[in-house]
């Protein structure tokens, strides 16, 4: 398939648009290659994205025991070029070769 979909398995899409609007960004750039929905413009040395003083996107999550909305930084078009991205929903419109001799755990493989 042109495009993919890879999300955590506690994850749960619920704009029923998503797959349009995906596509929709992907073909007024295509030069861009992921999207997700939370990030750091600017990685921090220590490459945690989360950690960044400079970070965007808005997710739902429970990790308090109820929903609520985590609001990381707006989001000032349709999309934002960022450093890094959650690794909860990455989709994509190329392929491009894993290198698992740099990659061979859960961590990083988001960046």
């Amino acid at each position: 398939a042109k495009y993919k979909v890879y999300l955590h398995q506690d994850v749960f899409i619920i704009n029923k648009n998503f797959i349009y609007d995906i596509i929709n960004i992907f073909n007024k750039n295509e030069n861009i290659g992921l999207i997700g929905v939370a990030g750091a413009r600017v990685l921090p040395t220590n490459g945690v994205w989360w950690e960044s003083g400079n970070k965007c996107g808005k997710v739902y999550d429970s990790h308090t025991g109820k929903m609520e909305l985590l609001d990381l930084g707006d989001i000032r078009e349709d999309y934002e070029s960022v450093q890094g991205i959650d690794g909860l929903i990455m989709i994509t419109q190329y392929d491009v070769p894993w290198r698992e001799e740099i990659f061979d755990g859960w961590h990083f493989y988001d960046l």
